[in-house]
């Protein structure tokens, strides 16, 4: 099965469809950690040590900045 784990050729049945990752900084904007291009300079900077892999690691175990916003204004409204 090509889905497997460890399958070298499982990301290349993919190729047809021309899709790409969002970059770690992308999620960050995504998850409104980091305000748009358009606003400001990006404030959320990295440690050195953290590798690409753990980025989106760490990036998926996070929430939304803003729909916790939301959700705290929300309860004390």
């Amino acid at each position: 099965m090509q889905q497997e784990k460890g399958s070298a050729d499982a990301v290349r049945l993919l190729d047809p469809l021309k899709l790409r990752y969002f970059s770690p900084s992308e999620l960050l904007r995504l998850f409104c950690f980091d305000p748009p291009r358009d606003v400001g300079p990006e404030s959320f900077v990295w440690p050195d040590a953290i590798s690409t892999k753990t980025k989106y690691r760490l990036i998926g175990n996070s929430v939304n900045v803003e729909v916790v916003r939301r959700l705290i204004e929300y309860l004390f409204a």
